[in-house]
């Protein structure tokens, strides 16, 4: 997803399912077959389906007519990150942030160096931070998106639910 910084009208691509809005009024594609309605309903300007548009790191220059984005938040790891490099613009960032599509893979530096990115490795934070965070995303009034939830006993149908990569949004069993 595109969407256009209110203060600086910089676009800014993210790539799994976040949404950071009110804080950078910028939001994520999901993993559902068409998540284009659902995401311009969150605020976004413009959405890439990466399972229908292999090329997306073109489409992203493509969309920010040839600068690329200003970060993109990479949970692919091996499978994304090249991409991930060839869709950010030059002095931008790559935020890694989960490797579900592996850990090793070759990286063509040639293309990070003339570029200027930036690499950041995003853990899981202190004890603090995610008080800080929390406080934040409750200041803010910030919600997630809940595409379904399941009951604790149906936590077979969501792992299924999930596997088959049709939701939007967070998948949630309740424990009680």
């Amino acid at each position: 997803m595109v969407h256009n910084h209110p203060a600086k009208d910089r676009p800014i691509w993210f790539i799994g399912t976040v949404r950071i809005d009110p804080l950078f009024q910028a939001n994520a594609p999901a993993r559902a077959a068409d998540p284009r309605a659902a995401t311009r309903a969150l605020g976004a300007d413009a959405t890439i389906n990466y399972r229908t548009t292999p090329a997306w790191a073109e489409e992203t220059r493509r969309l920010t007519d040839g600068r690329g984005a200003d970060l993109v938040i990479d949970i692919g790891g091996a499978s994304t990150l090249n991409d991930s490099f060839r869709a950010t613009r030059m002095g931008g960032a790559v935020a890694l942030v989960g490797v579900i599509g592996g850990g090793k893979l070759e990286i063509d530096v040639l293309r990070l160096f003339p570029q200027l990115i930036r690499i950041r490795g995003i853990g899981v934070g202190s004890r603090a931070e995610l008080i800080a965070t929390t406080r934040a995303i409750a200041a803010r009034q910030i919600h997630p998106v809940i595409d379904r939830e399941f009951a604790f006993e149906e936590s077979a149908a969501a792992f299924r639910h999930l596997k088959a990569g049709a939701h939007f949004g967070k998948v949630v069993i309740r424990a009680a």
